[in-house]
């Protein structure tokens, strides 16, 4: 094997020679099921995991917890208001939320971003309980960026996408 060929996923690699190769979110997600480690989330989520695995350390799936809390917190139905925590208030990406920012805006149809899906997110694996629904504007207006692990994936995507569109566009012009 020379030193470019991506060795074959088993326990005895290190995190460092992991984290060396690309791996598709498909791959990953039967590395998790093989290893009985949680195969649900973002791809950012799911090498964060396994490389907590191959060191050996302890994982909690903060998605679970954060999905128990919120839905004990659902029950209520709470009215949605800026100061409204995400986590503790058991905040979700529904028909009430969408609803309370298409008011808050004054818009017939709102539709989130993946930057604010992505803010929750962090706040759940960080285990933030003062986020709040003023923190998810401030992400969608682009007040605030938010820079995680899953950008990664997203600069990734766009690149493939970008060689794709400009093959395509080469293509045309020699016809």
């Amino acid at each position: 094997m020379t030193g470019h060929e991506r060795p074959p996923f088993s326990k005895a690699l290190t995190v460092q020679q992991f984290e060396l190769h690309y791996w598709y979110k498909n791959e990953l997600i039967n590395v998790c099921k093989t290893h009985n480690i949680p195969a649900s989330g973002t791809k950012a989520e799911l090498e964060e995991r396994i490389k907590k695995w191959l060191a050996g350390e302890e994982m909690t799936d903060h998605r679970q917890a954060g999905t128990a809390l919120r839905k004990k917190k659902q029950e209520s139905h709470k009215e949605l208001t800026l100061s409204t925590k995400l986590i503790p208030d058991g905040f979700k990406f529904n028909q009430q939320a969408r609803n309370f920012f298409a008011s808050y805006y004054k818009k017939q149809k709102f539709s989130f971003t993946k930057e604010m899906a992505a803010l929750l997110r962090e706040a759940k694996r960080r285990g933030d309980m003062e986020m709040t629904i003023a923190d998810l504007i401030e992400v969608y207006e682009g007040k605030t960026s938010l820079v995680t692990s899953e950008e990664k994936t997203y600069q990734w995507n766009n690149f493939v996408k970008d060689l794709i569109k400009t093959r395509k566009q080469r293509q045309s012009m020699t016809r």
